[in-house]
C-alpha cells in the first residue's frame, strides 16, 4: 500500500504541474521593488491595489525579502498604495492591461512613526496553512517578550514551566529565523523571555506541518521571524525587566539584555547576551485515600527555588555575490539552578500512625552549546533555490540530589540518600533542500536529511549507613541511547485559475533507535520506516478571496525518548515515584481540518486527530508494595479528539484593539490500566483575550486574560486555571525608549488541582506558586549610519518558505 501511494503522489505532481503550464488565459500580474533612497530592499512592507471604478475591490501582498512583490488582479485602473512603519506611503495610479513591471519604487523615511498605521493594521492574518502574525504592526508588541507574545498567537498555549502547545496538542517545534531551537522546557521560556518583542518582525502559526518539516512535529511549528537591520554600522538595543511578587517578595525576576549588530560591506554580525536570575517558592498540599482499607494519608511540602540562566549568541552572514551567501551562528546557555524542598506526611492505618519529615537539597548544573553553518544558492528569479545546512549541539547536565527523612510512629528511624544523574547528548544534523519554480504559480519542493542523537546517562544512586554511603544497585543505572532518522521529501504546490490553492507532499523516515541499560529489563531496538502524507486545499468564496475554505489532512509519529523508555525509578516524594517502560511504542496521528476564513483575518477551525498507541501518564499503586505509587508512562490504545478553535482580531475602534483565541475539544481516551480497557470522555476548553486601549498617541494601557478549564492526562485530572494581568506602556525620547508597568495576576489565582483514581486509591494534589505580582520593563535602541540590512544566518533545521514547501 505504502508503494502504492507514493506512485499516486508522484502521478498526481506530473499531472497538477503539466495543468499549471496549460493556463494561458488568466489575469495579468504587476510587478515591483519596494527600496529606500540607498537602493536597499523594503522587506515586509505591505501592497495595497483599489480599483478606480469600484473601491469595494482591493487585491493586495507583502514585499519578500528583496523588497519585491507580484499580484494578479483583472485588467483595469487602480491606485497602488505602499505603506511601511518609517517611511511614507508610496503612492501612484496604475493602468494594466498587460503584465507590467514598475521596476524600482522608492519610499522615503518619514520625519515622524506613522501611528495610524501602527494602529489599524491587521495584527493576525490567515494564509492557506498558517496564521501569521504581524508583531511589527501592532501596538501590542512593544515592551512585551517573545513569550508573551507567543500567548497572543492563535491557538498558541505556552506555560511558565515551558509546556507548549497548538490548539492544545504538544510536540510543538519553535524555529527563530529559520533556527530549530534545541531548548525546552524553563531554557524554552527563558530564551523567549530574552528575546524582545520589538525585535520581531512576524510570527507564523502552523498547526498542522507539511511534509517539508519532522514528521514528530504532532502539535505543528511556530516560525518567529527577527527584523533585519537597516542602519548602517551598529545598531542595537539595551533592555531591563523585573517583576516581584507584592507580598514577602515570594517571588522575584530580573532580566537585563544586550542586542548588538552590525554589518561591514559583504559581511553582517549579530550577537545578543541575556542574563536572568529568579526565586521562587512554591509547595503542594496532598491527600491520598485508600477506598480498600482502613487507610489515609495527608502531606504538605514546600518547595524554594533559585536559578540564574546566561545566554549568548554570535552569528555572521557573508553575502558571495547576489545569489550566494554563507553564514555561521553560535549560540551558549549555561543554566544553574538549585532547589529546596521540606515536606511533612503523616499516614493512619488502622489507628496507628505514621509521621514522616524529610527534607531534599538539589543543584543542577545545565548547559548547551550549538553551532550551525549554512550556504545558500539563488537559481533563478522565480524562486528556485538550493540550501544546506549542518547543525551540531551538546548539550550537558549534571544533579547532585541529598534526600533525608525522619520516621516516627508506628516505625522509627531515618533514612538518608544521595541521588547524582549526569547525561550528555550530541546531536548532529545535515539537510540539503532543492527547491524548483516550475511556473509563476507552481512549486516543487524536495529535500534530504539525515539526523544523529546519543545520549551517555549514568545514575548512580546511594544510602548512608554507619557513616558510609553504600551503592544501591537496584535504584541505580547506567545507560545509552543512539538514534538515527533518515528522511526524504517532496511537496509539490499550484494555483488554479480561480485562484484555487493545491498542496500535497509525502515525507518517508527510517528510524532506527537503539537503547542500551544495565537493567534486567530490555528496552527493545526501535527499527521501521514509515510513510508521512500530508494534503491542504484552499478554495476562495468570492473574487477578492477575503473568505475562503481549506481543507486539510496530515499523518505524524510520536517517538519515545530514551526517558520515557527507561525502567527506573525518580522519586518524587516519600510515597510517589515515576518511572518509563522499555515497551513504549511509536504513537501514529491522522490530522483532518476544516477551515473558514472570513474578511482574510477570522477563522473558525474544526478538526479531528485520531491518534493510535498515543502517550500518557498512567499512576497505579506499586504491586510489591501497596502504599506507593507509580506514575508510568503508558501507550493508549486510542484516542479520538474533535476539536473547534476560533481566531478573533478586531479593530473594535481607532483607540481599542482586541484579540481573542478561543479553542474547545471534546477528547476520547481508551486507556489500559492492569490490562483492563477504559474509556474516558471529558470536554475542554481554552481561551485568552487581550485588549489594547490606546491614548495620548505614544501611550497604551493592556489588559490581558487567560483561561483553561478542567483536562485529562491517562487517568490525571488538572483542575481549572485563570488568570488576568493589566499593563500600562508608553514611548519617550523619540520612541527610542520603551517603559511598561504591569501588574501580573490580579487575582491572585496561585495554583491549580491534580486529581488521580486508580483501582482503590483517590489522591489529590493542591498545587501553589503563582502570586499577585508588580513588574517594570525599559528598553532603549540606538543605531548610527546609512540605510542597510543585516541578514541572520539559516540555521534552520526547517525551510521559512511558504504554504509550497522548502526545506526541513
Amino acid at each position: 500500500m505504502k508503494k502504492l501511494f507514493a506512485a499516486f503522489i508522484l502521478c498526481a505532481f506530473t499531472s497538477l504541474g503539466l495543468s499549471a503550464r496549460t493556463q494561458n488565459d488568466r489575469p495579468v500580474t504587476l510587478k515591483g521593488h519596494a527600496v529606500t533612497e540607498e537602493k536597499a530592499p523594503v522587506d515586509y512592507a505591505t501592497v495595497m491595489l483599489t480599483a478606480k471604478a469600484d473601491s469595494t475591490k482591493v487585491y493586495g501582498s507583502i514585499t519578500d525579502e528583496k523588497g519585491g512583490f507580484t499580484v494578479e488582479m483583472p485588467k483595469g485602473s487602480y491606485r497602488l498604495k505602499i505603506s511601511f512603519m518609517g517611511y511614507d506611503s508610496f503612492e501612484r495610479e496604475v493602468n494594466l492591461a498587460a503584465d507590467t513591471d514598475l521596476g524600482e519604487l522608492t519610499m522615503k523615511p518619514s520625519s515622524v512613526m506613522l501611528d495610524e498605521v501602527v494602529v489599524t493594521a491587521n495584527m493576525v492574518t490567515r494564509e492557506a496553512d498558517r496564521f501569521v502574525v504581524n508583531v511589527a504592526a501592532t501596538p501590542l508588541s512593544a515592551g512585551k517578550t517573545g513569550k508573551e507574545m507567543l500567548a497572543l498567537s492563535p491557538g498558541v498555549w505556552i506555560t511558565d514551566k515551558g509546556d507548549l502547545s497548538v490548539n492544545g496538542r504538544g510536540g510543538t517545534q519553535v524555529i527563530v529565523n529559520d533556527r530549530v531551537l534545541k531548548e525546552t522546557g524553563e531554557e524554552l521560556v527563558a530564551y523567549l523571555e530574552n528575546l524582545k518583542a520589538e525585535d520581531i518582525l512576524k510570527i507564523e502559526v502552523i498547526p498542522y506541518a507539511g511534509a517539508e518539516y519532522d514528521a514528530n512535529a504532532t502539535g505543528g511549528v511556530i516560525k518567529i521571524t527577527l527584523k533585519k537591520q537597516r542602519e548602517e554600522g551598529l545598531e542595537g538595543a539595551v533592555s531591563m525587566r523585573y517583576y516581584t511578587s507584592i507580598v514577602d517578595q515570594k517571588a522575584w525576576n530580573y532580566q537585563p539584555s544586550l542586542n548588538l549588530n552590525y554589518k561591514y560591506n559583504a559581511l553582517s554580525l549579530y550577537s545578543k547576551v541575556g542574563y536572568r536570575r529568579n526565586n521562587w517558592t512554591g509547595g503542594n498540599m496532598e491527600s491520598d485515600r485508600f477506598l480498600d482499607r482502613d487507610r489515609i494519608m495527608d502531606a504538605n511540602t514546600g518547595m524554594a527555588h533559585r536559578q540564574s540562566h546566561t545566554t549568548f549568541q554570535l552569528g555572521s552572514v557573508y553575502d558571495i555575490n547576489d545569489k550566494q551567501s554563507v553564514g555561521a551562528e553560535f549560540n551558549m546557555t549555561e543554566n544553574p539552578y538549585h532547589n529546596n524542598t521540606d515536606g511533612t506526611a503523616l499516614a493512619i492505618e488502622n489507628g496507628n500512625s505514621l509521621t514522616s519529615q524529610s527534607l531534599s537539597r538539589s543543584t543542577t548544573d545545565y548547559s548547551l552549546m550549538s553551532f550551525t553553518a549554512n550556504y545558500s544558492l539563488k537559481l533563478d528569479t522565480l524562486g528556485s533555490t538550493f540550501k544546506t545546512v549542518a547543525n551540531y549541539t551538546y548539550r550537558n547536565k549534571e544533579d547532585s540530589v541529598y534526600y533525608h527523612t525522619n520516621y516516627s510512629g508506628m516505625m522509627n528511624y531515618d533514612s538518608t540518600s544521595r541521588y547524582m544523574p549526569t547525561a550528555r547528548y550530541d546531536m548532529f544534523a545535515i539537510r540539503s533542500d532543492f527547491d524548483i519554480a516550475l511556473s509563476k504559480s507552481s512549486k516543487l519542493a524536495t529535500g534530504l536529511k539525515y539526523q544523529r542523537n546519543t545520549m551517555d546517562n549514568v545514575n548512580p544512586y546511594d544510602y548512608f549507613k554507619n557513616d558510609i554511603w553504600i551503592p544501591l544497585p537496584e535504584r541505580s543505572s547506567i545507560n545509552k541511547y543512539t538514534e538515527n532518522i533518515g528522511a526524504l521529501y517532496a511537496s509539490f504546490s499550484t494555483k488554479f485559475r480561480n485562484n484555487t490553492s493545491l498542496l500535497v507532499g509525502l515525507r518517508g523516515e527510517y528510524t532506527y533507535a537503539v537503547p542500551a541499560t544495565n537493567s534486567q529489563y530490555v528496552s527493545e531496538r526501535q527499527k521501521y520506516f514509515d510513510l508521512f502524507p500530508n494534503a491542504n486545499l484552499s478554495i476562495p468564496l468570492n473574487k477578492k478571496q477575503s473568505q475562503m475554505i481549506i481543507l486539510g489532512y496530515g499523518r505524524k509519529i510520536g517517538r519515545p525518548s530514551f526517558w520515557q523508555l527507561s525502567p527506573f525509578r525518580q522519586q518524587l516524594s516519600d510515597y510517589m515515584f515515576m518511572e518509563g517502560n522499555p515497551k513504549l511504542k511509536p504513537s501514529y496521528t491522522n490530522d483532518y481540518t476544516l477551515t473558514w476564513v472570513l474578511f482574510r483575518k477570522y477563522t473558525l477551525t474544526l478538526g479531528a486527530q485520531e491518534v493510535k498507541d498515543a502517550f500518557s501518564i498512567i499512576v497505579d499503586t506499586d504491586p510489591s508494595d501497596s502504599n506507593i505509587q507509580i506514575a508510568r508512562q503508558s501507550n493508549m490504545p486510542k484516542r479520538m479528539n474533535y476539536n473547534a478553535s476560533l481566531s478573533i482580531p478586531a479593530q473594535i475602534t481607532k483607540w481599542w484593539m482586541l484579540n481573542a483565541n478561543l479553542n474547545g475539544s471534546r477528547n476520547e481516551n481508551t486507556l489500559m490500566q492492569r490490562d483492563v480497557p477504559q474509556k474516558e470522555i471529558i470536554f475542554t476548553f481554552r481561551g485568552n483575550m487581550s485588549n489594547t486601549f490606546t491614548f495620548k498617541k505614544n501611550y497604551n494601557f493592556m489588559i490581558e486574560a487567560f483561561y483553561m478549564s478542567p483536562s485529562l492526562e491517562g487517568n490525571v485530572r488538572v483542575g481549572a486555571f485563570h488568570m488576568v494581568n493589566a499593563g500600562l506602556k508608553g514611548n519617550f525620547f523619540d520612541k527610542k525608549l520603551t517603559a511598561t508597568f504591569y501588574v501580573y495576576n490580579i487575582f491572585d489565582k496561585r495554583g491549580s488541582t491534580i486529581t488521580f483514581q486508580q483501582n482503590n486509591t483517590y489522591t489529590r494534589f493542591n498545587q501553589w506558586g503563582n502570586y499577585r505580582s508588580l513588574g517594570l520593563s525599559l528598553r532603549y535602541s540606538f543605531q548610527a549610519g546609512k540605510k542597510i540590512r543585516v541578514k541572520t544566518v539559516d540555521g534552520s533545521e526547517q525551510d521559512n518558505g511558504g504554504g509550497g514547501g522548502g526545506g526541513f
